[in-house]
């Protein structure tokens, strides 16, 4: 699934190879009299996360057909950013978008959505691993306490249940601040907190178990 944009490369000889759709950005800045000021968070791999605005066959597409015989309006196409490729679902390079499972998306459609983005200067920012680690280890530690002296273990797993939709409700929050966060290590934090919490519970059972036995030993 495509989710993220590499911003450059390094050639054999040390420089910068930059991304076509970063390129196409520049010249379209150029053309229309725009600043570029596109600058997206590339603190993961020297890639960004990409802000999709287009489903697959959202955006206008015309046959090499229609541009030879001209039954096309050229006006449409003046100063806009053009892709020119392969568009059809007998590919075999289309890859699925977070925007349609369903769907597979054209490259050229890949494309056009990260230019779109650098174009409406849209891009998340990764929240610092630092303070996700910190709120997740305090949720980790209140969690694993409730599970380990609640009543009942069931109240244990509703409580867990609870702290998990609530990591993705904050984390959907997040998403819609221009925000991204590891979802997965919430999911991992409320497996590791209801499973240290069960087995906190059976470790007092056990030892519970055995003072009974030797008290009854003792008569």
């Amino acid at each position: 699934v495509v989710r993220r944009h590499m911003w450059s490369l390094t050639d054999q000889e040390g420089g910068e190879i930059l991304s076509m759709p970063y390129l196409m950005y520049l010249k379209y800045c150029q053309v229309n009299g725009l600043e570029a000021e596109f600058s997206p968070d590339l603190k993961f791999r020297n890639s960004w996360v990409i802000p999709f605005s287009r489903l697959p066959g959202g955006y206008y597409v015309y046959s090499a057909q229609d541009i030879l015989t001209g039954a096309y309006d050229p006006r449409i196409l003046k100063n806009a950013m053009v892709y020119v490729g392969a568009y059809h679902t007998a590919a075999a390079d289309e890859y699925l978008s977070p925007v349609d499972y369903s769907h597979p998306m054209n490259p050229v459609e890949c494309m056009a959505n990260i230019s779109a983005a650098m174009v409406a200067n849209k891009s998340w920012q990764n929240l610092p691993d630092n303070r996700q680690i910190a709120v997740l280890a305090v949720l980790c530690f209140l969690l694993t306490f409730y599970v380990s002296i609640a009543g009942r273990l069931w109240q244990g797993l509703l409580a867990g249940a609870v702290a998990l939709v609530g990591c993705l409700t904050a984390a959907i929050g997040l998403c819609h601040l221009g925000m991204t966060t590891h979802t997965l290590w919430a999911l991992e934090m409320v497996a590791l907190s209801v499973g240290m919490g069960a087995l906190y519970r059976g470790w007092l059972w056990v030892l519970e178990r055995r003072r009974v036995a030797d008290r009854l030993q003792r008569y």
